[in-house]
């Protein structure tokens, strides 16, 4: 399951329902059933979502601090 997920992510950032019953294809699951394991794809996409957000904020905010520094230092 973490195989098949891990490259269903890789290949489809933000997969459909059925593209993620297509990914779990071929995998058996006797203990919970899939609709665990469907949120859980959800939970990983919406995660990686803020992630990348948050990262994309922290990248504007290093380029403004430095922007700041640099405009900011004394020339010579």
């Amino acid at each position: 399951m973490i195989m098949a997920t891990t490259a269903l992510l890789s290949q489809t950032p933000k997969p459909t329902l059925d593209e993620v019953k297509q990914g779990l294809a071929g995998n058996l699951c006797r203990c919970t059933g899939y609709y665990r394991i469907i949120d859980a794809y959800r939970e990983a996409v919406r995660l990686a979502e803020h992630a990348a957000q948050v990262t994309k904020q922290q990248d504007a905010l290093v380029l403004d601090t430095l922007a700041v520094a640099y405009f900011s230092a004394d020339r010579l």
